[in-house]
């Protein structure tokens, strides 16, 4: 609660660039601290409503967009490297392998992610970059600013009706989300492992199968 209340002081005080660059860099791991200041301070009358929530859910898409595209040259970048041997074939081996495990996970629960994935600890925070590694087409974007929109909105309107009590519930409603994620996890494992036993065949042609 002390964190909250320094952050809830450094947004009043530095406004609506802190709201920007602690959304974009902070809440999309799903801690919501910035967001939910936001809403406190516009209910303090401290805050322009629609600024604030505008360059919250801005900092949210901003984020999506940055690691989408970085996960394209992600893919095209590692491919390039086993083609032209810039660096040993076992470290760009296992690099594409942690990389690849993380887009079949991410392909066998892609609603979650797409609509979710902010509300789920840290892992939200890098699900951008399985889909832009994957190739997943730019309407995905579209759909992670869908899930952005209803997880601002469900934060911040929160906090501008019930202020500080937000915070007591904020951690229970990310536990929920991760065990939602293991939960969904759990029931994709045998289809997971059948990607990942492909995935290994086509390592031994030091290629990754989402890029081909």
């Amino acid at each position: 609660m002390e964190t909250f209340e320094q952050i809830l002081e450094a947004t009043g005080k530095y406004g609506y660039a802190l709201i920007f660059l602690g959304t974009f860099l902070i809440d999309n791991s799903g801690v919501p601290l910035f967001i939910v200041a936001a809403g406190i301070l516009v209910a303090l009358k401290k805050l322009n409503g629609f600024v604030s929530f505008f360059l919250i859910f801005l900092g949210l898409i901003a984020w999506d967009n940055l690691l989408y595209f970085a996960g394209i040259w992600l893919n095209k970048s590692l491919s390039k490297k086993i083609q032209k041997e810039k660096v040993s074939n076992r470290v760009s081996g296992i690099l594409m392998k942690v990389v690849d495990t993380g887009y079949i996970i991410f392909e066998n629960n892609e609603k979650l992610f797409l609509f979710f994935c902010k509300i789920i600890p840290w892992i939200g925070k890098i699900a951008p970059i399985f889909a832009g590694y994957g190739n997943r087409g730019a309407t995905s974007l579209i759909y992670f600013a869908m899930g952005d929109l209803w997880y601002c909105s469900a934060f911040y309107f929160a906090a501008l009706l019930t202020g500080t009590t937000i915070i007591r519930y904020s951690k229970l409603m990310g536990l929920l989300g991760f065990l939602l994620f293991l939960f969904l996890y759990y029931f994709s494992r045998s289809t997971i492992r059948k990607r990942l036993v492909e995935y290994n065949k086509c390592c031994k042609n030091e290629k990754s199968p989402i890029s081909r």
